[in-house]
């Protein structure tokens, strides 16, 4: 299949490409680090290219018809913060009272 050059769309560069997609240049860089679901794009060397026809189809599918969803599965599960625990060191101004009366009460000495 042959395109003619009046079919041709400038291609766009990452910088250009980003804005269009909604995200930072850094993170359409990290996404395309780690794999993650960009739309096609085409290595020249070193330069990556989208086409804007790429983009347009990537972004109609993550089009939102409205209805309400799951926001994202990791989040679905109720994550409870991590207890409050003291970093070991010198006990607090209480601690060392009770550690002292205690003491005093079972009469040993430290």
């Amino acid at each position: 299949m042959a395109i003619s050059t009046a079919e041709l769309k400038p291609l766009l560069s990452a910088r250009e490409a980003a804005p269009l997609m909604g995200v930072a240049l850094q993170t359409l860089y990290n996404w395309m680090h780690l794999g993650k679901d960009i739309p096609p794009y085409i290595v020249c060397g070193r330069r990556v290219r989208f086409h804007p026809d790429d983009i347009a189809a990537w972004l109609e599918a993550r089009r939102c018809d409205g209805q309400v969803r799951a926001v994202l599965p990791q989040l679905e599960r109720e994550v409870s913060p991590p207890p409050m625990t003291r970093r070991p060191g010198r006990p607090t101004k209480a601690e060392a009272i009770a550690r002292r009366d205690a003491a005093s009460v079972t009469g040993a000495k430290r």
